[in-house]
């Protein structure tokens, strides 16, 4: 599952909108060339990923429509994904792959908008520091 982020547009709001969307098989959630707010999805699939971490039911949600891809962590290190909508979207993906890209999306968007002096919410700063933490850790689940 690769997550796709591009054309970052800053306007006169709290929000960075741009192009935001996970590929798998060929496939695309919520859609090909999504447009949303992309720093406020970053920061919501940071702590998505934190919940599954401790077992607890997450999603990776959207702000422009009803859109959610369930995720849960396996004992093996493995997420499962599935939209629960369509059901042709699933799959499963490291837990280390996908914080790494969401971690990195997230971290690339702080830095551009920080160049840009665009003053705007990333989400949770703690969970950021989480993330991070996982990443360096050796564990042998993730």
């Amino acid at each position: 599952m690769k997550l796709h982020v591009s054309e970052i547009e800053f306007r006169h709001s709290p929000f960075l909108e741009g192009r935001i969307f996970w590929e798998h098989d060929g496939r695309f959630f919520p859609g090909r060339d999504w447009f949303d707010n992309v720093n406020v999805l970053l920061g919501w699939w940071l702590t998505a990923l934190l919940k599954i971490e401790v077992d607890q039911p997450a999603n990776f949600s959207c702000m422009e429509g009803s859109y959610q891809l369930a995720i849960s962590l396996q004992p093996s290190g493995e997420v499962l994904f599935e939209d629960p909508e369509s059901n042709d979207f699933s799959g499963s993906v490291s837990f280390r792959s996908l914080a790494d890209q969401v971690f990195h999306a997230h971290e690339t968007v702080r830095k551009l908008a920080k160049q840009r002096k665009y003053p705007i919410e990333m989400g949770d700063a703690e969970a950021l520091l989480r993330i991070k933490h996982l990443l360096e850790s050796k564990s042998s689940r993730l």
